[in-house]
């Protein structure tokens, strides 16, 4: 008989735990859906509509209770203008994936655990303008993270820290991949050619030259906030 009131003690109180958790989530569920929204048109996604969707016919009982409490939850997106919302993880391409994970980590970044950070060619599909916003975003992350980031965007690798050329070279009929640290004029070299300048062509060197300057500018108004 003991136990058994225990029993209930302990469920009551689960129960109890379980619903102020779901208040607290329904309730910061809406700033959260606002600055997802904020971050994305930012990032050149301006039509996108983000949402996080809860199941109304979810149990709400002790019994329905798990480590996560009895919500569920699901993040619905429309891309695009005019589209319906959707789960996320079944309508959103690999470009837009990327950038909405950097909107969501630029969020988030302050309360993970996560040391390290990897976006591969997040510059999927953005024009130039909307790329030096991601680098600054990543540059917002990288004060408490360690970035890498995959690029061909030459306003994101103006904002790295430490640029990596990876190259292949076929000999003997192999094909070697090699990584190098690129020193302050390959830096530049780089981000001239990835530009679609030569390296050695002075206009794309000076466009280049200006282009890290002002990134370093960005990243010190980054850093001093």
């Amino acid at each position: 008989t003991k136990l058994e009131k225990e029993i209930g003690k302990t469920r009551s109180e689960l129960l109890s735990d379980a619903e102020e958790l779901s208040a607290l989530r329904r309730k910061y569920a809406v700033s959260f859906e606002d600055e997802i929204n904020k971050q994305l048109k930012e990032l050149g996604m301006p039509s996108a509509k983000f949402n996080v969707s809860f199941d109304e016919n979810a149990g709400k009982t002790a019994d329905d209770v798990t480590s996560n409490g009895f919500d569920k939850v699901e993040f619905l997106i429309s891309a695009n203008k005019g589209e319906p919302l959707k789960p996320l993880q079944k309508i959103i391409s690999g470009g837009e994936m990327s950038r909405f994970m950097l909107a969501l980590k630029n969020i988030t970044a302050r309360l993970d655990g996560i040391d390290t950070m990897v976006f591969d060619e997040i510059d999927t599909g953005i024009s130039g303008k909307i790329g030096t916003v991601v680098a600054e975003k990543m540059s917002e992350i990288a004060k408490r993270h360690q970035v890498l980031c995959v690029t061909h965007l030459a306003q994101i690798a103006a904002y790295a820290d430490a640029h990596y050329l990876i190259e292949k070279q076929t000999e003997d009929e192999h094909t070697r991949s090699s990584t190098v640290r690129l020193d302050a004029d390959g830096h530049c070299r780089e981000v001239a050619r990835i530009m679609g300048g030569e390296p050695d062509d002075g206009v794309a060197l000076l466009h280049a030259r200006r282009l890290i300057e002002e990134a370093e500018k960005k990243k010190s108004s980054v850093n001093t906030r």
